[in-house]
């Protein structure tokens, strides 16, 4: 009978058995497999011992690692040859994480192309395999006893599985809660994370944030500089300014470096901030996420394209007040209370909620789980390439989703509807009739909010200026002091009294569900 591999060296048989003895030293649970293949004969062999598996096995027999166990082993599986570029995608998560290449044993599959990351998790998960989500391309998360994978120095069709970085007896432990974004279609109540994590009293403010700035610790993290880093980045994603974060830092135990710092000698600490802040920033710029790259470019469809009818201008609104959520969570399925989305939004939660509703019958949302006591709805963008144009850049992303929670905007004030016609305006002049096809506005609308806001009153002064003025058949948008235009009208303040009322409202549910 012909051998299913190709010759294989006592050398070769050597380095196998050596392995063997070094990944059951350190712990492992190995598998036989058929010499030459990934597939093992052995049946139960979810739940045998080791010993009476390799009992009479052939000495060229190939070594499986199976997951779980003692040690909790995990192995993302990153199938380029399906789809290029997952393991890129992956590794950058990572990184974004916290766990740097070398951190982790990263091994070359047969295929060449394929790589295994091996991890240890702090947590469980109800399943064996888990698909990765589509945003990271293809390949799996394998968790459980159920599941192994081929370790080196195997050979399947006469190529080896080799180690490329790392060491399998420094594997990092890993929050199952961390590794979520990866998962598809996972219910997020099965991760069993050793500490909580927190909704923020601020919704602004990210939950690893709020965690961190609250001085809890994370073994991920091997430094107080690498917490400090981590929490840097996380703002700097939520699209908080470099005062806002230094103050944070300043006002909140973090992960006490830069306090310690601050103490002593201020001067070094903000030369340390600056330096940490810089660092965070380039690598936010260099590599955007691609939960974050889906909602960036969902935010410039929603500036870009059209939402027409009567309650478009509520639609875009809201639809923009779930990228942003998505945009600073830096993934596509994210938890948005309808109050946030209100605020963000700057309307009532009711009509935030009808508008919701709203995006999910038209398919550009996705409830994947309801709102449950003090949780928030979880939802998922649905990208549509035909409803997301190529991006034009990332600089104006805040100002298309930051201008409709802006007092001058307010329904009392300009409305809705200005919002978008003042937004359109933005690269270069148009036409009544042009902002009607670009906003799908009526005409008679576009008409009746540029008169608005072509004539506003200072009220201090007593003097007229505008937001747009008309030259040769074109309206031109025009800089101005939105602040003004909100005292103006006398909503000037409404947003944060929203905000007051919203934030009582949720202290009151969180007594009640307590």
């Amino acid at each position: 009978m012909t051998s299913p591999h190709r010759y294989i060296s006592q050398q070769d048989i050597g380095a196998l058995h050596a392995a063997r003895r070094e990944y059951e030293a350190l712990g492992f649970t190995t598998i036989p497999l058929i010499p030459g293949t990934k597939v093992t004969k052995n049946k139960g062999w979810p739940s045998r011992e080791s010993e009476d598996m390799w009992r009479d096995q052939s000495s060229d027999s190939n070594v499986g690692i199976r997951m779980g166990g003692d040690l909790h082993l995990a192995v993302i599986d990153c199938d380029e040859k399906s789809l290029p570029g997952t393991f890129e995608m992956v590794s950058l998560f990572l990184l974004g994480m916290g766990y740097k290449p070398g951190d982790y044993p990263l091994v070359q599959t047969a295929s060449e192309t394929g790589r295994h990351i091996y991890l240890r998790l702090d947590g469980s998960l109800e399943k064996q395999i888990y698909f990765l989500a589509e945003e990271f391309g293809a390949g799996e998360l394998r968790v459980g006893p159920g599941a192994y994978v081929v370790a080196t120095p195997s050979m399947v069709g006469g190529v080896k599985y080799t180690l490329l970085s790392g060491h399998f007896d420094t594997i990092p432990v890993v929050p199952v809660s961390i590794l979520l974004p990866l998962i598809r279609t996972l219910d997020h109540t099965l991760a069993q994370p050793k500490w909580p994590i927190t909704s923020a009293d601020d919704p602004k403010i990210p939950r690893l944030a709020q965690e961190l700035l609250a001085g809890n610790s994370f073994p991920r993290y091997r430094s107080r500089s690498e917490h400090e880093y981590a929490l840097i980045l996380c703002l700097i994603n939520a699209g908080f300014t470099r005062d806002e974060i230094l103050e944070l830092l300043k006002t909140h135990p973090g992960p006490g470096k830069f306090q310690e710092m601050y103490q002593s000698e201020p001067d070094a600490a903000i030369v340390y901030f600056n330096r940490s802040y810089e660092q965070a920033l380039q690598y936010s710029t260099a590599n955007e996420s691609p939960g974050r790259t889906v909602a960036r470019l969902a935010i410039e469809g929603a500036g870009s394209l059209p939402w027409r009818g009567r309650t478009g201008s509520s639609d875009r609104a809201v639809f923009l007040a779930h990228a942003s959520i998505a945009f600073d969570a830096g993934r596509i399925t994210y938890a948005a209370s309808s109050r946030e989305l209100a605020e963000r939004a700057n309307m009532t939660h009711r009509t935030a909620s009808r508008a919701t509703n709203r995006l999910i019958k038209r398919g550009l949302l996705r409830r994947t789980h309801p709102s449950h006591g003090e949780k928030a709805a979880e939802y998922t963008l649905e990208r549509k390439e035909q409803d997301y144009p190529l991006p034009h850049s990332r600089e104006n992303i805040r100002e298309w989703v930051n201008m409709h929670s802006l007092d001058a905007f307010h329904r009392l004030a300009l409305g809705k509807a200005s919002v978008e016609i003042y937004q359109a305006l933005e690269e270069r002049p148009l036409s009544a009739t042009e902002l009607a096809a670009k906003t799908g506005r009526s005409i008679t609308t576009v008409r009746k909010h540029l008169k608005r806001m072509s004539e506003i009153m200072d009220f201090a002064t007593g003097e007229p200026f505008a937001l747009v003025v008309k030259i040769d058949g074109k309206w031109h948008r025009q800089d101005a002091d939105l602040d003004v235009v909100a005292t103006s009208y006398g909503t000037n303040g409404a947003g944060q009294r929203r905000r007051e009322r919203h934030k009582q409202e949720r202290e009151g549910r969180k007594q009640h569900f307590r």
